[in-house]
C-alpha cells in the first residue's frame, strides 16, 4: 500500500522546508510506502522550488485558483 500526503500551499517559502521535514519525520514511522505531494496554488515566491528541493512531488497552478480549486 502507498500513502500519499497531499499538501496545498500558497506563498509558504518561509516555512515549507520545516513543514515538509516534520511531515516526513512522522510519516517515516508509518508502515507504508509514502510520497508527499505539494500543490502550489500559483505562489509568487519560491514555495515550489523549496518543496521540490526538500523531496516533495510538486504540482503547480500557473495562477492562484483559490480555496477548493
Amino acid at each position: 500500500m502507498k500513502l500519499l500526503i497531499i499538501l496545498p500551499a500558497f506563498n509558504e517559502a518561509k516555512v515549507i522546508a520545516g513543514v515538509l521535514a516534520q511531515i516526513k519525520g512522522v510519516a517515516q514511522k508509518l508502515p507504508f510506502d509514502r510520497e508527499v505531494v505539494l500543490i502550489d496554488d500559483g505562489s509568487g515566491d519560491q514555495t515550489a522550488a523549496l518543496a521540490a528541493k526538500a523531496g516533495a512531488i510538486v504540482l503547480c497552478h500557473v495562477i492562484n485558483r483559490g480555496l477548493g480549486a
